[in-house]
Order: structure tokens, then C-alpha cells, then sequence
């Protein structure tokens, strides 16, 4: 079986027109998309997979439909994560923050109140689980994992029971999202023996999702860098290019740890010393489990918003320098997403030296098409433009295309295109909008 060589997701949100995205990664044999626009609750979403493989063969999915339901975010507290200068919850009030219509992130106190609010400004329910709560997954409490999309670990400072750690990966296993924050080793605040690289790596996390954080007598177990050491060119990767915004700038460490990976692991971001790609010196580190995923992050220092409780050792690394607020936002938004929307691949995609992309695959009526094309032997390409229903609506020969190349869309109606070049292994989809 040929491997698959274009893979786009068509949706369509509360009966709008029908548009696309690619897969915003892929890990081992998995591909797994997002909408790239944030979701309400009650909005209805329409969607189908569009596949094609290197022999041109087209495979279209049945139209599934969902509504979204309100995604719930539970912030843990159950670890001492304010003990000693740090405090590492969205609010005092808990388990729900108040007031419930906050105007501004100052209206909950917290040094990780701005993640919280912002999280909150998308639609989304953040809440607290409070010191001394069971964590639990398949109970009716209401602050059981069940209910919850993403957990949120920050700095924890007290190891978890078995018990715990079984909810835990029942949690994730079962499609849930966990972020894991570290700091640098040597972060004992509570003076019990334990940091927040001891615990995360004694949870196993190592073993079952290829993310270790660097510990005692490891390297890069206590940096300050800020970091640009990534790629964010791919302009559908949800951490570089999600709802929340681009990633452009560093993601800036003030003493963290960097974390080893493997297996199902992948970096997004590395110390400045190593290559991009490389298995030590991650900053930032995805992986999944089953049908759920992790996000590693070796510092808590980025996540810090500057006001939380008076007397506590507070830093503006959320908004203050680099896109560290984007990187943990972007990122929690990557965790949401569902993972089961996955599309499973068992061959490598086929790549070709001549290259054609769409500066923008969504277009206004009468709006100017852009292609950029890389075709460095010069050959003679012929572009043809065809309708959802395989009409050819556009043809256009050139001798020697490269670099930009301009099409208008003339009197062409709103809905789905698709690109085809000669030449070139991959065909380009366009979605013309009123």
C-alpha cells in the first residue's frame, strides 16, 4: 500500500462554508488535527477526511458530526504548589475562582492566573482542585478526572500514591490532556526530600511517555535561557501557530530543567547548545499515551504572571519577555484537542524536490491567489483548478514557473478548490469564502 501524500481535514462550523486544515503533527503512525479557530460550546462541527496517496488514488470519510461541550481545565492543588515563596494557583477561592465573571486576570489571585483567565476569555471552565481532594478518575465526584479535559500540574511539591498515579494515566489513557511544569532540580519549597523532577520522573512518566526531567547529577538540571531554539515554519503546528496566537519569539527559562526524551516523545524546543531534533536539552517536550497527550515543560518561571499573593517571590514571565504565555496556551489548546481524530498511516509519505504551497489556503471572493513555488530545474508546469465536484474551472500553462505566482479567482463562487500542478507529487486545497 502506497503511503499517503495529501491529508486535510474538511469542517464546517454551525453550517458555515466547509474549510481545511492539515495535521498539526504526527507521532509514530498517528496524525491528529485541531480545529484551528477556538470552539463555543454548543457550536456544531461538520467534518470529513480527505486523503490522496502518491498514485493520485482518493480516499473521502463519511461526515461526522459533534457539538461542543464546554472544555474543562482542572488546575492541581493538591500538592503544596504554594509552599515556601511559590504560588502556583489561578485564585484563592476554590474550587471555582471568583467572582465568576472576571473583567481583567487580576480579579483572581494567583500566579498562574493570567493562564487561568485567558483560558477562561476562550469559553473554556477552569477550576481548582483543592489540598486535601482525592484524585480520583470514574467516580461521581464532580472533581473526578472524568470531567475534566486537561489537568494541569504545576511545581509539585508532595509525591503521588499509586492510587493517584493510576487516576492519573486511566485519565490520560482515556484521551485526557496532563501538563506536567517542572522547575530546576534542587526546588524542594516544603524541605521534604522532594522537587518536582523527582516526582514527575518517580510518577513513571519516563517509563510510559519517553519524557525524563533532568534530576540530581544530570546535566541542565538548573538553566536560565532564553531559548528561539525551535521550528515554527510548519504554519500548521498548533504550539507555533495556534489559536492564541504565532510564536515568534523565546520561550525564557529562569533556572528550570531541561527533560531526555524517547519513544512516543517529541521536542518542540531546545537549549540553545543542542541541535533541533535532538533527544537531551529539550525546553518543551509533547508525547501521547494511548488515546490522550502530555506536554512536559522544564520551568515554571514562564508561566509566572508577577501578581499573586503578597510575599511570595513573583516574576512577570507570562507576559513580560519572549511568547512564553503563547507557548503554554498554544499548548493547552494542543492537549484539548481529541486524539482519536487521528488517521492511522503505516508508510512514510513520499517527498519530492519540486515543492508548491498556497501563501493562504482560505481566500475572499475575488481575492488574489498566491502559490509559491520551489521548482528549481525550471521545468515546465501546468496548474489546473478543479471544484469539489471535479470540474477543471481554472487551467494555466507556464514555462518555467518559480517563486511567487499570482491567480485570480475571477467570478468563482465561495466553497472548496483544488490545486493541481504538473510535476509536483502534491495537490493544494483552497477554501473561497464571501
Amino acid at each position: 500500500q502506497e503511503g499517503i501524500e495529501i491529508l486535510k481535514l474538511f469542517y464546517s462550523i454551525n453550517g458555515s462554508v466547509f474549510r481545511t486544515t492539515v495535521p498539526d503533527s504526527n507521532i509514530n503512525d498517528f496524525y491528529y488535527f485541531h480545529i484551528p479557530e477556538p470552539l463555543r460550546t454548543d457550536n456544531c462541527v461538520d467534518y470529513y477526511i480527505y486523503a490522496e496517496n502518491v498514485s493520485s488514488d482518493i480516499i473521502v470519510s463519511d461526515t461526522y458530526r459533534f457539538v461542543v461541550g464546554q472544555v474543562s481545565i482542572l488546575f492541581d492543588y493538591t500538592r503544596e504548589e504554594t509552599a515556601g515563596n511559590a504560588d502556583w494557583v489561578i485564585d484563592n477561592n476554590m474550587p471555582y475562582p471568583s467572582p465568576s465573571n472576571p473583567t481583567s486576570e487580576t480579579s483572581w489571585l494567583g500566579a498562574i492566573s493570567s493562564w487561568a483567565f485567558e483560558l477562561y476569555q476562550a469559553g473554556y471552565n477552569v477550576v481548582t482542585l483543592p489540598p486535601d481532594s482525592a484524585i480520583t478518575y470514574g467516580t461521581t465526584h464532580p472533581l473526578d478526572l472524568s470531567n475534566f479535559d486537561v489537568y494541569v500540574i504545576c511545581e509539585p511539591q508532595n509525591p503521588f500514591s499509586y492510587q493517584e498515579e493510576k487516576a492519573i494515566y486511566d485519565f490520560v489513557r482515556n484521551g485526557g490532556g496532563l501538563f506536567l511544569v517542572s522547575d530546576h532540580y534542587g526546588a524542594d519549597r516544603n524541605g521534604n526530600g522532594w522537587d518536582a523532577t523527582e516526582i514527575f520522573n518517580a510518577m513513571g512518566i519516563d517509563d510510559s511517555v519517553g519524557i525524563h526531567f533532568n534530576s540530581e547529577n544530570e546535566s541542565n538540571n538548573n538553566i536560565t535561557e532564553d531559548s528561539y531554539n525551535y521550528d515554527n515554519g510548519n504554519g500548521s503546528d498548533t504550539i507555533f501557530h495556534g489559536p492564541f496566537g504565532d510564536i515568534t519569539e523565546a520561550l525564557c527559562y529562569h533556572n528550570g530543567t531541561t527533560m531526555r526524551i524517547w519513544g512516543n516523545a517529541i521536542g518542540k524546543v531546545w537549549k540553545s547548545s543542542y541541535s533541533q531534533g535532538s533527544t537531551n536539552g529539550v525546553m518543551m517536550a509533547l508525547s501521547t499515551f494511548h488515546n490522550g497527550r502530555i506536554i512536559g515543560i522544564g520551568d515554571s518561571s514562564p508561566a509566572d504572571d508577577g501578581t499573586g499573593n503578597a510575599g511570595n517571590n513573583l516574576y512577570n514571565g507570562w507576559s513580560g519577555e519572549g511568547d512564553d504565555r503563547l507557548f503554554f496556551l498554544n499548548g493547552t489548546y494542543w492537549l484539548i484537542a481529541n486524539p482519536n481524530n487521528g488517521i492511522k498511516e503505516n508508510e512514510n509519505t513520499v517527498s519530492n524536490e519540486m515543492a508548491i504551497e498556497l501563501l493562504s489556503n482560505i481566500l475572499r471572493k475575488n481575492g488574489k491567489i498566491i502559490l509559491i513555488i520551489n521548482n528549481p530545474d525550471k521545468k515546465p508546469v501546468n496548474i489546473d483548478m478543479y471544484d469539489i465536484t471535479g470540474t477543471k474551472v481554472r487551467n494555466l500553462y507556464l514555462g518555467n514557473a518559480n517563486g511567487k505566482l499570482f491567480l485570480n479567482t475571477g467570478n468563482l463562487q465561495r466553497g472548496v478548490y483544488f490545486i493541481k500542478c504538473s510535476g509536483f507529487t502534491k495537490s493544494l486545497k483552497l477554501a473561497i469564502i464571501n
